[in-house]
């Protein structure tokens, strides 16, 4: 890192009113757009998930109403589990 020898410039790059002072500012900029863009992101994301979650949750429910009669029905389970014998 090179700072001048003049005692002014040293002093504003410090405070953050030289180019450096430029730099370290727009990158904070950045940053905090970036972290912005991410949370907002997650945020729709996790919105999104838990109202997909909840949509199939009460379809799943729904269509119990609709349900055929032969579900009802009983296998014979000796027919349908294979075995020896």
């Amino acid at each position: 890192m090179f700072i001048p020898d003049d005692t002014d410039e040293k002093v504003s790059t410090m405070n953050g009113t030289g180019e450096q002072g430029k730099a370290m500012a727009r990158d904070k900029f950045l940053w905090r757009l970036y972290k912005g863009f991410v949370g907002i992101t997650f945020g729709v994301g996790i919105f999104i998930f838990l109202v997909a979650r909840v949509y199939l949750l009460i379809e799943s429910f729904i269509a119990l109403r609709e349900i055929p009669v032969d579900s009802y029905d009983s296998i014979p389970w000796v027919e349908a589990w294979p075995h020896m014998g």
